[in-house]
């Protein structure tokens, strides 16, 4: 059986290749796996991973971006939702100006709002759907044709280049399989453009959003938990608190603090949140001296430059979050060491301070105390561009009620979350745990294997 996959980014070799489920299917006898990656990559994963079962190709340009394009915009507009209802207010206060970018601004948010108030129905979802079936492409049609897949994976269904392979693959008659990647992504990216035969889901909560959002038919959803936790639940360490401490430079006498960067929507909001710290622990605010790890977010990595200036004015331990593998913009990948120094980090941290990123299920699931981070640093910004709007969005708002996170929307309620977090790391454990319950559902560390057989078993 030969099984054709895409790699959009490096959450694909997260999530896939470095998990159980691309060994499983790779060693069933007869099987293939054949990644399409982009060009300047192929030789970089062809080494990382040799095996023979594994064949790297190059992912083609779409040939029709413009409708890509069109149908993405659609697409997002119509996901009924109050998180894609406060992204759309901010990308339209953020852009607003007399700037050619302004004023296309101003002309597509009325689209967007109309789009959005017509999304809560459902024969607008399936016509967007109609329609986007109708137009052909034929940018996989050369490597469908060389490699006469018997099934295709589309691991992250808010991609074009997943979204065109499942449609061309569908025409065809070869079965497609589609898995919802992240917790949100129904609330602000997709409302499943093309349907597979099976859709893989992380957990029950998902898999109603797949058919309230998605109009999904539920006897075609699996659940298969959350594949790359499975290195949580199996409790796989390589090397002790002391050895991963001393590896960045750290007192291993001292407890750590790890503060994870969420993405592109806050960041100077978060730099300005690590100078209030910094400032916190320079003035013995803290009840004990600690060490403060750093994760930036994978996809806007810091710079060598940037890391240095944190490292000489707070004196706080940064540490890349991937590997840089080419020339490129997104050159960036989960290396093994990557993974590796991440899943240490998480093991050997004592608290865990984040603002919006998925670091609250990743630290519930280690039962590490959380500290969530619901205020703008120095200054008090309007609510369409301040942390505040994050426990907001639907995702978040449902895991702010399980009470697993200390919320802290000041820098003395942050100082006091910390200092009860050293003190007392047992508080809101019940409420971790229900967070593990609700977000991972499957905790057995065999998520990996249930994507592998779900996929090999679709036929």
């Amino acid at each position: 059986m030969t099984i054709l996959t895409a790699i959009h980014d490096g959450f694909f070799v997260r999530n896939f290749l470095r998990t159980d489920a691309a060994r499983i299917i790779i060693e069933q006898p007869g099987d293939r796996l054949v990644v399409l990656v982009p060009k300047e990559k192929v030789e970089y994963y062809a080494l990382e991973f040799p095996e023979s079962s594994i064949t790297f190709d190059v992912l083609p340009e779409l040939q029709r971006p413009v409708v890509e394009t069109f149908f993405q915009f659609i697409e997002r507009a119509s996901i009924h939702s109050r998180t894609a209802r406060m992204q759309r207010t901010y990308l339209f206060q953020s852009n607003f100006s007399f700037s050619w970018n302004g004023i296309r601004t101003l002309l597509l948010y009325p689209v967007e709002v109309m789009c959005g108030c017509l999304g809560q129905f459902s024969w607008w979802r399936r016509m967007i759907r109609w329609s986007y079936a109708r137009f052909s492409d034929h940018t996989f049609d050369s490597l469908l044709d060389r490699y006469n897949p018997d099934v295709v994976y589309c691991s992250n269904v808010i991609h074009s280049e997943d979204h065109i392979l499942a449609k061309v693959a569908r025409r065809r008659g070869v079965r497609v399989v589609g898995m919802i990647l992240s917790w949100d992504n129904l609330y602000s990216k997709t409302i499943i453009r093309v349907h597979p035969d099976t859709l893989l889901v992380h957990t029950p909560e998902i898999l109603e959003l797949a058919a309230t959002y998605g109009d999904f038919p539920r006897n075609r959803v699996c659940i298969t938990g959350i594949p790359q936790y499975d290195r949580y639940f199996s409790g796989r360490v390589t090397m002790s608190r002391e050895e991963f401490l001393n590896s960045i430079g750290a007192d291993p006498s001292k407890k750590t603090i790890l503060y994870a960067f969420s993405g592109k929507a806050a960041l100077d909001i978060e730099f300005d949140i690590l100078r209030i710290l910094h400032e916190s622990l320079e003035a013995h605010a803290l009840s004990e001296s600690v060490n403060v790890l750093i994760r930036p977010y994978p996809r806007y990595d810091f710079s060598e430059k940037r890391m240095e200036r944190m490292r000489s004015a707070y004196r706080f331990f940064v540490v890349s979050a991937v590997g840089h593998v080419a020339d490129t913009v997104h050159n960036w990948e989960f290396t093994d060491e990557a993974v590796n120094f991440l899943h240490h980090s998480l093991i050997y941290a004592d608290v865990v301070v984040t603002m919006y990123s998925t670091f609250f299920i990743e630290a519930a699931i280690l039962d590490k105390p959380i500290v969530g981070v619901a205020f703008d640093g120095a200054l008090r910004r309007p609510y369409w561009n301040s942390a505040r709007r994050f426990f907001d969005w639907n995702h978040l708002a449902k895991i702010r009620t399980l009470n697993g996170i200390a919320i802290v929307h000041s820098a003395d309620e942050m100082v006091t979350a910390l200092n009860d977090a050293l003190q007392v790391p047992a508080m809101l454990r019940e409420g971790r745990a229900r967070i593990v319950q609700e977000q991972c559902y499957m905790t057995d560390g065999k998520s990996a294997e249930r994507v592998a057989r779900a996929i090999i078993h679709t036929l």
